[in-house]
């Protein structure tokens, strides 16, 4: 049994490989000894099961190329590409530095040939182009709720509403231009303040952006504003998407971008 403590932008294959995730605000707690709110280990959702042993060996093939095609000529019809991304990190743990030194996935399995074809529609998806053609990726109308369903999904970001988050980062410019607290006693309090704005978030949510402003450098001083605290966010999800592969177009980008910032960023 092996359990993960998620720090920063950790990539979705590596989570997935853990039969149990713990978020390093609840393992500093721990630490503490000192948990205000129950700790729950995350159970990896699909724990991944060994691939059948293939007859064919291709050759001048990488790991990740060949757990990629075994994949994908199997599945059923064209396959989201983080689940592809994942499957070929899981063979070749090498590729996550630089993907072969192509920089993302989507290029990367893009040049892999042998009729893998790649769409960076809705997210990104992958086929065998000798069963399947881009009339078979989902309808626009039939993909999932939004992309903001698919980050939450895939990167663990707290579902909530751009409302919600709009209303963590007014709460929190306003506590910090108070007396700046500790990040234990400001998730309290601006918990406690959402709530009483109409907008109830969880405490472990606030910890979340909190967690993901430190680590996106964004210092917690009494002049942040909240458009400030907004634009440091945004980008640390940005930064949580391209880790997991997560690839969107230039009207989901600014669909992410609206809604992580809870409305306050244009652009």
């Amino acid at each position: 049994m092996t359990t993960v403590i998620a720090a920063g932008a950790v990539a979705f294959a590596y989570r997935e490989m853990a039969d149990h995730v713990v978020e390093s605000h609840d393992f500093v707690a721990i630490l503490n000894g000192t948990p205000s709110e129950p700790i729950h280990m995350v159970t990896s959702g699909n724990q991944r099961q060994a691939p059948a042993a293939t007859k064919t060996k291709i050759k001048a093939a990488s790991p990740g190329v060949r757990e990629v095609l075994e994949f994908v000529r199997t599945a059923p019809g064209p396959v989201v590409g983080a689940m592809v991304a994942h499957r070929a990190l899981a063979a070749d743990p090498a590729l996550k530095t630089d993907w072969g030194g192509f920089g993302r996935f989507g290029t990367w399995v893009s040049q892999i040939g042998k009729d893998i074809e790649y769409s960076s529609a809705q997210g990104g998806w992958v086929w065998d182009a000798k069963r399947f053609s881009s009339d078979d990726l989902p309808a626009p109308a039939d993909k999932q709720p939004g992309v903001e369903e698919q980050v939450t999904r895939v990167t663990d970001v707290p579902a909530l509403s751009a409302a919600q988050f709009r209303q963590i980062f007014q709460s929190m410019a306003t506590r910090l231009r108070g007396h700046p607290a500790n990040r234990t006693e400001l998730s309290r309090q601006v918990r406690d303040d959402c709530v009483s704005a109409g907008e109830p978030v969880s405490r472990n949510a606030v910890s979340f952006v909190l967690q993901g402003l430190s680590y996106a450098g964004f210092p917690l001083s009494d002049e942040a504003t909240a458009a400030e605290l907004a634009v440091a966010w945004t980008r640390y999800v940005e930064e949580l998407c391209r880790v997991a592969s997560l690839e969107f177009d230039a009207d989901e980008q600014l669909a992410v971008r609206r809604w992580a910032s809870g409305g306050l960023l244009d652009t």
